[in-house]
């Protein structure tokens, strides 16, 4: 029920204009009033929906969230108290990767527990990887550092693949704390080096200037493809290391005159193709010079840098 106050004058007078006026008042006035509730209404609305927590990452391995292995991130996925995350990328055999998860607004924290899966296999018990299928480093130590977790788990790790190791992979981010959610970010950066040409004809030797970028050895290997001939035939420098950079190993050069397994043929059986290198570091942890000469009559600068990534 509502009542409604006249004015004296309305009421002396029985003023008909008067009392129009002033009901046409008080029903503004509810209306209004109506107004301002509907508006607190769905602002409550919206506050009970922003705090319900965002989902983006599949707590099954069967529907794991898929990532692309270029960098690009993958932010702010709540992962549940008492409750495990999966995701997923496709790794091309003979290529290297960077893995990093890390918690978005908290300190890095315990509560997590990270395993690695794959190549293939099937959900829901994917399976662990062997060193037939690809070597697996701990990098959250190398600068950039991140912070550490409880081990084995690592906020960082790099996954080379062998010729055999291409495939799905799968990552679990398990939230062992049994109350607090955590939000966290995912990243697959592809670290492979690519290089489009390498030559010994007309009196060239092709050659590397590597230098070590981090705070801790790495290794690598470096993979020629020869596509001047049919079909295309590989040679490689086996795993190698570069030190840290208070060593002296923590900068090499090598070349096709030597070090290559086969020996890279040169004079009227001379080839040319393409560089692959791929290493255990994090992203950027080698710098690498590449170029073609034949000493001292021309140096001829290739380009050298990142396969892919954003």
């Amino acid at each position: 029920m509502f009542w409604i106050r006249l004015p004296v004058n309305c009421v002396s007078k029985r003023n008909e204009a008067c009392l129009k006026t002033e009901m046409m008042s008080s029903e503004t006035n509810l209306e209004g009033m109506e107004g301002i509730m509907k508006i607190r209404f769905f602002t409550i609305i919206l506050l009970v929906l922003a705090a319900i927590p965002v989902y983006a990452g599949s707590i099954s391995c069967t529907a794991a969230t898929p990532l692309v292995p270029d960098g690009r991130l993958l932010d702010f996925d709540s992962v549940q108290a008492n409750t495990a995350n999966w995701y997923q990328f496709t790794a091309t055999a003979g290529r290297s990767y960077s893995i990093e998860v890390r918690d978005d607004l908290d300190p890095n924290s315990t509560d997590f527990t990270i395993t690695y899966y794959g190549p293939n296999g099937s959900c829901p018990s994917p399976p662990a990887i062997t060193s037939a299928a690809a070597t697996v480093t701990d990098t959250h130590g190398y600068e950039p550092v991140l912070p550490a977790l409880t081990s084995p788990s690592t906020a960082r790790a790099s996954i080379v693949t062998t010729a055999s190791g291409g495939g799905m992979y799968w990552i679990k981010v398990q939230n062992t704390n049994t109350t607090t959610s955590h939000y966290v970010s995912v990243s697959v950066t592809e670290t492979t080096l690519y290089s489009p040409a390498w030559n010994t004809c007309g009196g060239l030797i092709t050659q590397w200037i590597l230098s070590n970028t981090t705070s801790q050895p790495v290794n690598f290997t470096i993979t020629l493809t020869a596509t001047s001939v049919s079909p295309p035939v590989t040679y490689t420098t086996g795993l190698l290391t570069l030190g840290a950079p208070s060593s002296s190993t923590s900068g090499q050069t090598l070349s096709t005159a030597a070090g290559f397994t086969p020996s890279v043929p040169t004079g009227s059986s001379c080839q040319t193709g393409y560089v692959v290198l791929t290493h255990s570091g994090p992203p950027g942890a080698i710098s690498v010079y590449a170029d073609e000469n034949n000493w001292p009559t021309g140096v001829y600068v290739v380009p050298m840098g990142p396969m892919r990534g954003k």
